[in-house]
């Protein structure tokens, strides 16, 4: 029976001969090694000869060979003889000549070449396990519910492990599969047996947002779904404290003592910021499902919009704004944590970096047509940098006494030299009230130094400048006003910042305490006139800027008797500069 079977063997190997797909050169090595083995597909032993298993060091076949019939063993048996050098390592292929093509199967063995080294028996054969690639996929339901964790590609048999992380205001729900639930743990372990998609369900759950409010106005949008019945919400919650809440363009609802609320808004949205005012500090609750952004996009036209922003989570404000492409120029500003403005090939700089929950914001757009703002990120960075604030200033303005404010962008001058220390702060007052004060900070594509300045206010009034130096404490001030308060004005620009000039010395040069102008105030287009004498003092640059810090009109020495007051009415400021004594500021009242 022994000398039949090998008979058997013999005459299938020669037919087999002929008939293989790779070849191997056995001369062209002095050793070799033996392999008995059987061939498995995802874990069942094959009952064919039509499989040919090569064995490879790299590229380069090292042996081949197609199992053979083996009727005293019922199986399909591998009698494999490989060459090579011993520490050579080998790796397995398969091919299938009934299909005629190499099998795209994964084979995990691996064997470490040994000189008449040999693996396995008749008895106990080597198992050469090649194993199908399944694609296992993983989504979030909704895509903000969370984030999944454990998608890729695995071999048959492995173990798969899926972890599902619900995001701030979402409960993770369960794992299905082709609508089926399959677990309601987040973290799933199972074995890969086939090509997968998962999906980790999420919902919104109630959270409440939280925010104390200063008396007087606040900036406030809402962080939660607000429905139908949220400005009743509102102002329930702000109770006797509320006084007023505006809109920009949906008019307002004010309350009057002892009745309620009346007037013409009638719901709040999730897009929007509203103006708050109250008559005393007061914590407003509301709860709600947690907002998704991706549900409340926001359109801005040009010009100044009143947004809000529908996130639960803090971004920082580059991040926040992926999803537009800003204009040169374009702002977006808060009312306590100051603004940022976009230089266009950097970026956004300025004293505001990072957008938090229920923040109200505005934001301008220069951009000739209307803009689709969907708030972008899940505040993934760690990296956020904190908003500048006047929390540790010198001065510290109350910026919740009025609705409203204007930006200024400036360089400060001392002594006729632009500071560049981030120890310097700058304020502005109206009526001797602090209206906003702010550190310089360093611009880097600039090489410069610029305060991003908030100056709140709600009227007319005449702005003066402050210097604090944080190291010494030396304080210098201005006794003119140099610019004009107006509502969303913005002043400066990083390309043409305001200069904003204190001198270290007062009162020593006489020609700057005799300076008069007159007439004061003056008729549009008529001669004005100063008593300023150009003996013994250098150049002479007299510079006319208007509330907005424009300057509309400039004379040298050589001009100083033409000068002309502006055409148009209003409050200017003379600014003068004598070359090596410094600068002075004189108001101009040009009336009709």
């Amino acid at each position: 029976m022994k000398r039949i079977t090998l008979i058997t063997m013999l005459l299938a190997f020669a037919i087999q001969a002929s008939a293989y797909h790779w070849e191997v050169n056995p001369h062209q090595w002095a050793y070799s090694m033996t392999v008995a083995g059987v061939v498995a597909l995802d874990g069942v032993e094959q009952t064919t000869a039509s499989l040919e298993v090569g064995a490879f060091c790299g590229e380069e076949c090292r042996g081949r060979e197609m199992p053979i019939y083996v009727p005293e063993l019922d199986r399909y048996l591998l009698f494999l003889d490989l060459y090579g050098e011993n520490g050579d390592t080998l790796s397995f292929r398969i091919y299938d000549h009934d299909l005629g093509e190499a099998l795209d199967l994964t084979c995990p063995n691996t064997m470490v070449f040994s000189e008449n080294g040999a693996f396995g028996t008749l008895m106990v054969p080597y198992v050469f396990d090649f194993l199908s690639s399944y694609a296992i996929t993983a989504t979030a339901n909704p895509e903000a519910g969370g984030t999944v964790d454990g998608a890729g590609t695995y071999l048959h048999g492995e173990t798969a492990i899926l972890t599902a992380t619900a995001n701030t205001g979402y409960t993770f729900i369960n794992w299905t599969k082709d609508g089926e639930e399959v677990s309601t743990e987040a973290t799933y372990t199972f074995t890969v047996t086939e090509a997968s998609t998962f999906v980790a369900n999420f919902e919104l759950t109630a959270i409440t947002q939280t925010v104390t409010l200063s008396a007087g106005w606040n900036w406030w949008s809402g962080c939660i779904e607000l429905d139908g019945n949220s400005l009743q919400s509102l102002e329930d919650g702000l109770g006797t404290n509320g006084l007023m809440i505006k809109s920009q363009n949906d008019g307002y609802a004010s309350y009057l003592a002892g009745f309620g609320w009346y007037g013409s808004l009638s719901g709040v949205n999730n897009e929007s910021m509203y103006q708050v005012r109250a008559a005393a500090g007061c914590t407003l609750e509301l709860t709600g499902p947690a907002v998704r952004p991706a549900d409340h996009p926001i359109t801005l036209v040009t010009g100044w919009n009143w947004i809000g922003y529908p996130s639960t989570v803090s971004i920082g404000i580059a991040e926040a704004l992926s999803g537009i492409t800003p204009q040169n120029g374009d702002m977006l500003k808060s009312q306590n944590d100051g603004y940022a403005s976009y230089l266009e090939g950097f970026g956004w700089y300025g004293s505001l970096n990072t957008l938090q929950p229920g923040m109200g914001l505005m934001y301008k757009s220069n951009n000739a047509s209307t803009v689709t703002l969907v708030y972008s990120g899940n505040g993934t960075r760690t990296d956020l940098m904190a908003n500048q604030t006047t929390d540790n200033n010198h001065w510290q303005p109350n910026l919740n006494a009025y609705p409203d404010n204007m930006s200024v962008m400036a360089v400060i001058e001392l002594d006729g030299e632009e500071l560049a220390s981030e120890r310097y702060e700058l304020a502005t007052f109206a009526n001797g009230e602090c209206r906003g004060s702010a550190r310089l900070l360093y611009v880097e594509p600039l090489n410069r130094y610029m305060a991003f300045l908030t100056v709140a206010g709600d009227e007319d009034a005449e702005l003066y400048f402050g210097l604090y130096d944080t190291e010494t404490g030396a304080v210098e001030t201005q006794n003119f006003a140099s610019l004009q308060y107006e509502t969303n004005a913005v002043v400066g620009s990083f390309a043409e910042p305001y200069i904003v000039s204190f001198r270290s010395t007062t009162g020593v040069d006489e020609w700057a305490g005799n300076l008069q102008v007159f007439p004061n105030p003056v008729k549009r287009g008529q001669a004005v006139s100063l008593s300023l004498s150009a003996e013994g003092i250098g150049e002479v640059q007299v510079e006319i800027v208007n509330a907005l810090g424009m300057v509309v009109e400039t004379y040298g020495r050589a001009s100083l008797q033409g000068i002309t007051a502006p055409t148009m009415a209003g409050v200017y400021t003379l600014r003068i500069t004598v070359e090596g004594n410094g600068t002075v500021f004189r108001k101009l009242v040009v009336k009709e």
